[in-house]
Protein backbone atom coordinates (compact mmCIF):
# COMPACT_ATOMS: atom_id res chain seq x y z
CA UNK A 1 0.00 0.00 0.00
CA UNK A 2 1.14 3.54 -0.77
CA UNK A 3 1.66 5.02 2.69
CA UNK A 4 0.68 8.49 1.53
CA UNK A 5 -3.00 7.76 2.21
CA UNK A 6 -2.35 6.38 5.75
CA UNK A 7 -0.08 9.35 6.47
CA UNK A 8 -2.83 11.80 5.48
CA UNK A 9 -5.34 9.94 7.65
CA UNK A 10 -3.00 9.84 10.65
CA UNK A 11 -2.00 13.49 10.23
CA UNK A 12 -5.62 14.66 10.28
CA UNK A 13 -6.31 12.54 13.34
CA UNK A 14 -3.28 14.13 14.97
CA UNK A 15 -4.44 17.59 13.95
CA UNK A 16 -7.92 16.87 15.28
CA UNK A 17 -6.53 15.77 18.64
CA UNK A 18 -3.51 18.02 19.13
CA UNK A 19 -3.49 20.66 16.33
CA UNK A 20 -0.37 19.19 14.75
CA UNK A 21 0.71 16.96 11.87
CA UNK A 22 4.14 15.29 11.76
CA UNK A 23 4.11 12.70 8.96
CA UNK A 24 5.20 13.48 5.39
CA UNK A 25 2.40 13.49 2.83
CA UNK A 26 1.54 14.43 -0.73
CA UNK A 27 -1.66 15.10 -2.62
CA UNK A 28 -3.94 12.08 -2.64
CA UNK A 29 -7.24 10.80 -3.96
CA UNK A 30 -9.78 12.12 -1.44
CA UNK A 31 -12.31 9.52 -2.46
CA UNK A 32 -9.87 6.83 -1.33
CA UNK A 33 -9.11 8.83 1.82
CA UNK A 34 -12.82 8.89 2.70
CA UNK A 35 -13.03 5.15 2.13
CA UNK A 36 -10.04 4.56 4.38
CA UNK A 37 -11.63 6.63 7.16
CA UNK A 38 -14.82 4.59 6.91
CA UNK A 39 -12.79 1.36 6.81
CA UNK A 40 -11.03 2.42 10.02
CA UNK A 41 -14.19 3.92 11.62
CA UNK A 42 -12.46 7.24 12.33
CA UNK A 43 -14.35 9.58 9.99
CA UNK A 44 -15.48 11.87 12.83
CA UNK A 45 -12.00 12.26 14.25
CA UNK A 46 -10.56 12.78 10.76
CA UNK A 47 -13.11 15.52 10.09
CA UNK A 48 -12.08 17.26 13.32
CA UNK A 49 -8.60 17.57 11.83
CA UNK A 50 -9.73 18.52 8.32
CA UNK A 51 -11.62 21.53 9.68
CA UNK A 52 -8.35 22.87 11.09
CA UNK A 53 -6.59 22.76 7.71
CA UNK A 54 -5.85 25.97 5.84
CA UNK A 55 -7.00 24.36 2.60
CA UNK A 56 -10.21 22.32 2.69
CA UNK A 57 -11.09 19.56 0.20
CA UNK A 58 -13.68 19.91 -2.56
CA UNK A 59 -17.25 20.80 -1.61
CA UNK A 60 -18.54 17.28 -2.37
CA UNK A 61 -16.18 15.83 0.22
CA UNK A 62 -17.12 18.46 2.79
CA UNK A 63 -20.75 17.49 2.23
CA UNK A 64 -19.78 13.84 2.77
CA UNK A 65 -18.16 14.67 6.11
CA UNK A 66 -21.13 16.73 7.23
CA UNK A 67 -23.44 13.79 6.54
CA UNK A 68 -21.15 11.40 8.41
CA UNK A 69 -20.94 13.85 11.31
CA UNK A 70 -24.72 14.01 11.53
CA UNK A 71 -24.95 10.20 11.45
CA UNK A 72 -22.34 9.80 14.18
CA UNK A 73 -24.02 12.41 16.38
CA UNK A 74 -27.32 10.58 16.00
CA UNK A 75 -25.72 7.24 16.80
CA UNK A 76 -23.89 8.67 19.80
CA UNK A 77 -27.03 10.24 21.28
CA UNK A 78 -28.98 7.05 20.64
CA UNK A 79 -26.30 4.89 22.25
CA UNK A 80 -26.18 7.16 25.30
CA UNK A 81 -29.95 7.03 25.66
CA UNK A 82 -30.09 3.25 25.28
CA UNK A 83 -27.18 2.72 27.67
CA UNK A 84 -29.11 4.61 30.33
CA UNK A 85 -32.10 2.30 29.77
CA UNK A 86 -30.02 -0.89 29.93
CA UNK A 87 -28.14 0.27 33.02
CA UNK A 88 -31.45 1.07 34.71
CA UNK A 89 -32.67 -2.44 33.89
CA UNK A 90 -29.53 -4.01 35.38
CA UNK A 91 -30.00 -1.92 38.51
CA UNK A 92 -33.62 -3.07 38.80
CA UNK A 93 -32.49 -6.69 38.48
CA UNK A 94 -29.69 -6.24 41.05
CA UNK A 95 -27.12 -7.45 38.50
CA UNK A 96 -23.53 -6.25 38.99
CA UNK A 97 -22.16 -4.82 35.74
CA UNK A 98 -19.13 -3.05 34.26
CA UNK A 99 -19.03 -0.79 31.19
CA UNK A 100 -16.14 -1.89 28.97
CA UNK A 101 -13.92 -0.48 26.21
CA UNK A 102 -15.38 2.42 24.22
CA UNK A 103 -17.86 3.52 26.88
CA UNK A 104 -14.91 4.46 29.06
CA UNK A 105 -12.32 5.44 26.44
CA UNK A 106 -14.58 8.17 25.06
CA UNK A 107 -13.75 10.30 28.09
CA UNK A 108 -10.13 10.51 26.88
CA UNK A 109 -11.11 12.25 23.63
CA UNK A 110 -11.50 16.04 23.33
CA UNK A 111 -14.87 15.35 21.69
CA UNK A 112 -16.44 12.06 22.86
CA UNK A 113 -18.61 11.86 19.73
CA UNK A 114 -15.43 11.59 17.64
CA UNK A 115 -14.71 8.23 19.29
CA UNK A 116 -17.23 6.28 17.22
CA UNK A 117 -18.48 2.98 18.55
CA UNK A 118 -20.49 0.31 16.80
CA UNK A 119 -21.68 -1.43 19.94
CA UNK A 120 -21.85 -1.16 23.72
CA UNK A 121 -19.95 -3.76 25.74
CA UNK A 122 -21.11 -4.62 29.26
CA UNK A 123 -19.78 -7.33 31.57
CA UNK A 124 -22.51 -8.66 33.85
CA UNK A 125 -23.15 -11.20 36.59
CA UNK A 126 -26.60 -12.67 37.03
CA UNK A 127 -29.42 -14.82 35.70
CA UNK A 128 -28.98 -15.03 31.91
CA UNK A 129 -32.57 -16.11 31.36
CA UNK A 130 -33.83 -13.06 33.23
CA UNK A 131 -31.39 -10.80 31.36
CA UNK A 132 -32.69 -12.20 28.07
CA UNK A 133 -36.30 -11.54 29.05
CA UNK A 134 -35.55 -7.97 30.11
CA UNK A 135 -33.55 -7.15 26.98
CA UNK A 136 -36.45 -8.33 24.84
CA UNK A 137 -38.83 -6.24 26.96
CA UNK A 138 -36.71 -3.18 26.13
CA UNK A 139 -37.31 -3.81 22.44
CA UNK A 140 -34.05 -5.56 21.62
CA UNK A 141 -33.83 -8.57 19.35
CA UNK A 142 -31.59 -11.49 20.21
CA UNK A 143 -28.85 -11.55 17.58
CA UNK A 144 -26.40 -14.29 18.59
CA UNK A 145 -24.81 -16.18 21.44
CA UNK A 146 -21.06 -15.95 20.78
CA UNK A 147 -20.03 -17.79 23.93
CA UNK A 148 -18.10 -14.86 25.37
CA UNK A 149 -21.02 -12.53 24.69
CA UNK A 150 -24.79 -12.57 24.23
CA UNK A 151 -25.62 -10.02 21.56
CA UNK A 152 -28.79 -7.93 21.27
CA UNK A 153 -29.66 -5.50 18.51
CA UNK A 154 -32.03 -2.61 18.01
CA UNK A 155 -30.67 -0.67 15.04
CA UNK A 156 -28.48 1.28 15.16
CA UNK A 157 -27.52 0.17 18.68
CA UNK A 158 -26.02 -3.20 19.54
CA UNK A 159 -25.29 -4.46 23.04
CA UNK A 160 -22.71 -7.17 23.65
CA UNK A 161 -23.43 -8.56 27.11
CA UNK A 162 -20.23 -10.27 28.27
CA UNK A 163 -20.26 -13.42 30.36
CA UNK A 164 -16.49 -13.11 30.57
CA UNK A 165 -13.71 -11.23 28.79
CA UNK A 166 -11.83 -13.85 26.77
CA UNK A 167 -12.37 -17.40 25.63
CA UNK A 168 -10.03 -20.32 26.20
CA UNK A 169 -8.01 -19.74 23.01
CA UNK A 170 -6.08 -16.87 24.58
CA UNK A 171 -3.08 -17.88 26.64
CA UNK A 172 -3.77 -15.21 29.24
CA UNK A 173 -7.48 -15.96 29.77
CA UNK A 174 -6.80 -17.33 33.27
CA UNK A 175 -5.76 -13.91 34.52
CA UNK A 176 -8.89 -12.23 33.18
CA UNK A 177 -11.10 -14.77 34.91
CA UNK A 178 -10.32 -12.71 38.02
CA UNK A 179 -11.84 -9.56 36.55
CA UNK A 180 -14.24 -9.01 39.44
CA UNK A 181 -11.30 -8.99 41.86
CA UNK A 182 -10.13 -5.86 40.06
CA UNK A 183 -13.54 -4.16 40.02
CA UNK A 184 -14.71 -1.55 42.51
CA UNK A 185 -18.33 -0.51 43.18
CA UNK A 186 -19.20 3.04 42.21
CA UNK A 187 -21.11 3.34 45.48
CA UNK A 188 -24.37 5.01 46.31
CA UNK A 189 -26.23 1.71 46.33
CA UNK A 190 -25.57 1.12 42.62
CA UNK A 191 -24.75 -2.27 41.17
CA UNK A 192 -22.32 -0.69 38.73
CA UNK A 193 -18.62 -1.46 39.09
CA UNK A 194 -15.56 0.09 37.48
CA UNK A 195 -12.28 -1.62 36.71
CA UNK A 196 -9.12 -0.42 38.41
CA UNK A 197 -7.07 1.76 36.08
CA UNK A 198 -4.32 -0.86 35.89
CA UNK A 199 -6.70 -3.67 34.98
CA UNK A 200 -8.55 -1.52 32.45
CA UNK A 201 -5.29 -0.64 30.71
CA UNK A 202 -4.05 -4.25 30.69
CA UNK A 203 -7.41 -5.39 29.34
CA UNK A 204 -7.21 -2.79 26.56
CA UNK A 205 -3.76 -4.08 25.57
CA UNK A 206 -4.90 -7.73 25.78
CA UNK A 207 -7.94 -7.00 23.63
CA UNK A 208 -5.65 -5.48 21.01
CA UNK A 209 -3.44 -8.58 21.20
CA UNK A 210 -6.48 -10.76 20.58
CA UNK A 211 -7.33 -8.80 17.45
CA UNK A 212 -3.77 -8.81 16.14
CA UNK A 213 -3.33 -12.56 16.64
CA UNK A 214 -6.64 -13.52 15.05
CA UNK A 215 -7.59 -11.11 12.29
CA UNK A 216 -5.58 -7.92 12.56
CA UNK A 217 -6.43 -4.62 14.19
CA UNK A 218 -7.05 -1.12 12.93
CA UNK A 219 -6.05 2.45 13.81
CA UNK A 220 -8.64 3.31 16.46
CA UNK A 221 -7.30 0.97 19.19
CA UNK A 222 -3.88 2.53 18.57
CA UNK A 223 -5.37 5.99 19.13
CA UNK A 224 -6.95 4.72 22.35
CA UNK A 225 -3.60 3.38 23.52
CA UNK A 226 -1.83 6.65 22.74
CA UNK A 227 -4.46 8.82 24.42
CA UNK A 228 -4.48 6.70 27.56
CA UNK A 229 -0.71 6.98 27.90
CA UNK A 230 -0.73 10.68 27.12
CA UNK A 231 -3.59 11.53 29.46
CA UNK A 232 -2.88 9.04 32.20
CA UNK A 233 -5.76 9.16 34.71
CA UNK A 234 -5.22 9.82 38.39
CA UNK A 235 -4.46 6.72 40.40
CA UNK A 236 -2.90 4.75 37.55
CA UNK A 237 0.09 2.77 38.82
CA UNK A 238 2.23 2.15 35.75
CA UNK A 239 4.65 -0.15 37.53
CA UNK A 240 1.75 -2.40 38.55
CA UNK A 241 0.33 -2.41 35.02
CA UNK A 242 3.74 -3.31 33.61
CA UNK A 243 4.11 -6.09 36.18
CA UNK A 244 0.83 -7.62 35.02
CA UNK A 245 1.72 -7.20 31.34
CA UNK A 246 4.97 -9.05 31.95
CA UNK A 247 3.10 -11.76 33.84
CA UNK A 248 0.79 -12.41 30.88
CA UNK A 249 3.64 -11.90 28.37
CA UNK A 250 2.24 -8.80 26.69
CA UNK A 251 4.80 -6.24 27.85
CA UNK A 252 6.89 -6.40 24.64
CA UNK A 253 3.70 -6.11 22.56
CA UNK A 254 2.59 -3.02 24.47
CA UNK A 255 6.01 -1.40 24.21
CA UNK A 256 6.16 -2.03 20.44
CA UNK A 257 2.80 -0.40 19.85
CA UNK A 258 3.70 2.56 22.07
CA UNK A 259 6.82 3.16 19.98
CA UNK A 260 4.75 3.10 16.80
CA UNK A 261 2.27 5.58 18.31
CA UNK A 262 5.12 7.97 19.12
CA UNK A 263 6.32 7.74 15.51
CA UNK A 264 2.79 8.41 14.21
CA UNK A 265 1.82 11.27 16.49
CA UNK A 266 5.05 12.86 17.77
CA UNK A 267 8.26 12.36 15.79
CA UNK A 268 7.01 11.55 12.29
CA UNK A 269 10.06 9.32 11.82
CA UNK A 270 9.24 5.72 10.90
CA UNK A 271 11.69 2.87 10.49
CA UNK A 272 11.22 0.29 7.77
CA UNK A 273 9.66 -2.02 10.35
CA UNK A 274 7.31 0.82 11.42
CA UNK A 275 6.22 1.30 7.82
CA UNK A 276 5.46 -2.40 7.40
CA UNK A 277 3.47 -2.44 10.63
CA UNK A 278 1.58 0.71 9.62
CA UNK A 279 0.68 -0.91 6.31
CA UNK A 280 -0.45 -4.06 8.15
CA UNK A 281 -2.71 -2.07 10.47
CA UNK A 282 -4.19 -0.06 7.63
CA UNK A 283 -4.93 -3.22 5.62
CA UNK A 284 -6.82 -4.78 8.52
CA UNK A 285 -9.31 -2.00 9.27
CA UNK A 286 -11.44 -1.66 12.37
CA UNK A 287 -12.91 -5.17 12.16
CA UNK A 288 -9.78 -6.98 11.01
CA UNK A 289 -9.25 -8.78 7.72
CA UNK A 290 -10.52 -12.28 6.99
CA UNK A 291 -7.38 -12.89 4.90
CA UNK A 292 -5.29 -12.24 8.01
CA UNK A 293 -7.64 -14.41 10.05
CA UNK A 294 -7.24 -17.27 7.60
CA UNK A 295 -3.45 -16.89 7.41
CA UNK A 296 -3.12 -16.57 11.19
CA UNK A 297 -4.86 -19.92 11.54
CA UNK A 298 -2.07 -21.55 9.54
CA UNK A 299 0.96 -22.10 11.73
CA UNK A 300 3.80 -22.51 9.25
CA UNK A 301 4.41 -21.45 5.63
CA UNK A 302 5.83 -24.86 4.72
CA UNK A 303 2.58 -26.62 5.64
CA UNK A 304 0.25 -23.95 4.22
CA UNK A 305 -1.37 -26.22 1.61
CA UNK A 306 -2.12 -29.02 4.05
CA UNK A 307 -3.39 -26.69 6.76
CA UNK A 308 -5.45 -24.73 4.25
CA UNK A 309 -7.46 -27.88 3.47
CA UNK A 310 -7.87 -28.59 7.17
CA UNK A 311 -9.05 -25.04 7.89
CA UNK A 312 -11.66 -25.20 5.13
CA UNK A 313 -12.98 -28.47 6.59
CA UNK A 314 -13.00 -27.02 10.10
CA UNK A 315 -14.72 -23.87 8.85
CA UNK A 316 -17.49 -25.94 7.30
CA UNK A 317 -17.57 -28.45 10.17
CA UNK A 318 -16.37 -26.56 13.29
CA UNK A 319 -15.13 -28.67 16.18
CA UNK A 320 -17.61 -29.48 18.98
CA UNK A 321 -15.93 -27.09 21.44
CA UNK A 322 -16.34 -24.23 18.93
CA UNK A 323 -19.97 -25.11 18.23
CA UNK A 324 -20.73 -25.21 21.95
CA UNK A 325 -19.72 -21.56 22.18
CA UNK A 326 -21.99 -20.68 19.27
CA UNK A 327 -24.85 -22.94 20.41
CA UNK A 328 -24.61 -23.39 24.22
CA UNK A 329 -27.47 -25.92 24.24
CA UNK A 330 -24.98 -28.44 22.83
CA UNK A 331 -23.47 -28.51 26.33
CA UNK A 332 -26.52 -30.48 27.46
CA UNK A 333 -27.12 -32.39 24.23
CA UNK A 334 -23.90 -33.10 22.28
CA UNK A 335 -25.75 -35.42 19.88
CA UNK A 336 -27.42 -32.36 18.35
CA UNK A 337 -24.10 -31.33 16.75
CA UNK A 338 -25.25 -32.19 13.16
CA UNK A 339 -28.36 -30.06 13.70
CA UNK A 340 -26.20 -27.18 14.91
CA UNK A 341 -23.96 -27.51 11.84
CA UNK A 342 -27.06 -27.37 9.63
CA UNK A 343 -28.30 -24.24 11.42
CA UNK A 344 -24.93 -22.60 10.90
CA UNK A 345 -24.91 -23.51 7.20
CA UNK A 346 -28.41 -22.07 6.76
CA UNK A 347 -27.34 -18.87 8.51
CA UNK A 348 -24.36 -18.62 6.18
CA UNK A 349 -26.44 -19.35 3.08
CA UNK A 350 -29.68 -17.44 3.67
CA UNK A 351 -28.90 -14.47 5.95
CA UNK A 352 -26.75 -11.34 5.88
CA UNK A 353 -23.84 -13.57 6.91
CA UNK A 354 -23.76 -15.11 3.41
CA UNK A 355 -21.23 -12.66 1.95
CA UNK A 356 -18.98 -12.98 5.01
CA UNK A 357 -19.05 -16.77 4.86
CA UNK A 358 -18.30 -16.75 1.14
CA UNK A 359 -15.43 -14.31 1.62
CA UNK A 360 -13.96 -16.34 4.49
CA UNK A 361 -14.03 -19.54 2.45
CA UNK A 362 -12.43 -17.77 -0.51
CA UNK A 363 -9.67 -16.46 1.71
CA UNK A 364 -9.02 -19.87 3.23
CA UNK A 365 -8.84 -21.30 -0.28
CA UNK A 366 -6.39 -18.62 -1.44
CA UNK A 367 -3.92 -18.89 1.45
CA UNK A 368 -0.37 -19.32 0.26
CA UNK A 369 3.07 -19.31 1.80
CA UNK A 370 3.50 -15.61 1.06
CA UNK A 371 0.63 -14.29 3.17
CA UNK A 372 1.31 -16.81 5.93
CA UNK A 373 4.93 -15.62 6.07
CA UNK A 374 3.77 -11.98 6.10
CA UNK A 375 1.36 -12.52 9.00
CA UNK A 376 3.98 -14.54 10.89
CA UNK A 377 6.51 -11.75 10.37
CA UNK A 378 4.13 -9.11 11.71
CA UNK A 379 3.15 -11.26 14.69
CA UNK A 380 6.81 -11.77 15.53
CA UNK A 381 7.48 -8.03 15.10
CA UNK A 382 4.76 -7.39 17.68
CA UNK A 383 6.24 -9.88 20.12
CA UNK A 384 3.12 -12.04 20.05
CA UNK A 385 3.07 -15.80 20.36
CA UNK A 386 0.94 -18.20 18.36
CA UNK A 387 -2.43 -18.22 20.12
CA UNK A 388 -3.53 -21.51 18.62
Amino acid sequence: MDLNIPYIVLNEVNRGLFDRAVLPEKEADWLYVCRMCKFQSITGLFWEGVQKRQQLPEARFIEHFHKKEAQEQFQYRHQQKETVRVRAMLEEENMPYILLKGSRMRTFYPNPIARTSCDVDILFKGDEKRLHERMLSLGYEFEADEGTTINYLSKPVKFEMHRYLFDERMEFDGFFDRVWDYARPVGGGSFEYVLTEEFFYVYMVAHMAKHFTRYGSGVRPMIDLYLYNRRTPAGFDRSEAERILKEIELYDFEQRLKRLCVAWFETGVLTEADEKLTDYIMEAGIYGDSRIMAAAAVKAPDTANQERRQKIIHYIFPRPQVMKRLYPRLMKCPLMLPVAWTCRWCKGAFTDSRSTAKKNLQHYASIDRGIVSHVSEMTAELGLKDSH
